[in-house]
């Protein structure tokens, strides 16, 4: 029997990260799937829009690691181009059902005079607000994938997969760890790239104008939309009381988070909210009902939380209760 156990971990050592039958799930975000930097190097390797999907979705390259639906396997991510003028934008989209698309990243090109621009630009919802991958020290007008946008044989480029149907060479793959991944995408990352929040494509918002969002993205984003679910959880203690948290955010974009506490033995039911004030301190309020034979009990606590200039929190409660009694009916007779 051990040396059943210590063959079976050796073959795990020895295996690689990516093998089909190794398959290892991270609690990771969504924004975690795709290296927006190797898909940087990825676009000095590649002559058009055509080649680019092809090598996102290259079982064997497996730069692509996104999973959004949760299904356990990597999506497949398709091409389309948009121009304007000098202005390229080339989305990197996922089809996620019948007419069902998420956009998740674009690579955005502009030419002035015989200065290029070029930058990986990561959907808002996604990667969150104004995240820009800059690839730097690399002669744009030298690389195959620039000239076709600005040369004579350019046509614009829209991918004909949707969602169950796909090229013949493409096989999905099992979805692999964030670690694992980002330890195989470090042989695409060999330019030196910048993360900032500054655009150096100045008309990318005239090119492109619609994002496409998904209702069946079920993996966690970073700037969920308005109303979008972030976190869902339930958890059940060992005397019966579950609690499900979830986490929104309103039209105003701001947090909210709503639970409900039940507790099985005592009947008692509360409702917590959670938002923050203009000053940024958490305020907390409950409010309990507990009904019993001889009418309902409402107890109101609010709590408020504010940290002092010496970094000191200090609580305050206010408790209040009202008892409504149960209604007498009257006798007929």
């Amino acid at each position: 029997m051990k040396q059943t156990i210590l063959i079976s971990m050796l073959i795990l050592l020895v295996a690689p990260a990516w093998a089909d039958d190794v398959t290892m799930i991270a609690n990771d975000d969504a924004a975690d799937g795709l290296d927006l930097a190797a898909v940087g190097q990825l676009i000095q390797e590649v002559d058009d829009a055509e080649a680019l999907e092809h090598a996102l979705n290259d079982p064997d390259r497996r730069i692509n690691n996104l999973d959004l639906d949760l299904d356990g396997h990597v999506d497949y991510i398709r091409v389309l181009t948009e121009s304007d003028g000098p202005t390229h934008v080339m989305i990197l989209q996922v089809p996620l059902g019948d007419d069902e698309y998420q956009d998740v990243a674009t690579i955005e090109v502009e030419k002035d005079n015989d200065d290029v621009a070029v930058q990986i630009h990561g959907n808002t919802y996604i990667y969150g607000p104004d995240y820009y991958v800059h690839p730097v020290d690399v002669v744009w007008t030298t690389v195959g994938f620039v000239n076709w946008l600005y040369g004579p044989y350019y046509r614009p480029w829209r991918s004909t997969v949707v969602f169950g149907v796909y090229p013949h060479w493409y096989r999905p793959w099992p979805r692999v760890h964030v670690n694992v991944y980002h330890n195989h995408t470090r042989v695409y990352t060999r330019t030196t790239f910048h993360v900032n929040h500054t655009t150096v494509v100045h008309r990318n918002h005239v090119v492109y104008k619609s994002p496409r969002v998904s209702v069946n993205v079920k993996a966690p984003v970073r700037n969920p939309a308005p109303g979008q679910v972030k976190v869902k959880a339930t958890a059940q203690s060992s005397n019966g009381s579950r609690k499900t948290v979830v986490a929104t955010k309103d039209a105003d974009g701001n947090k909210k988070a709503v639970g409900v506490k039940k507790n099985t033995e005592t009947g008692t039911k509360t409702k917590v909210g959670v938002k923050k004030d203009a000053d940024g301190n958490t305020k907390a309020k409950a409010k309990q009902v507990k009904k019993t034979d001889t009418g309902t009990k409402t107890t109101k606590v609010k709590a408020s939380k504010k940290t002092d200039a010496k970094g000191t929190t200090k609580t305050k409660k206010t408790k209040k209760t009202k008892k409504t009694k149960k209604p007498k009916t009257k006798d007929k007779n």
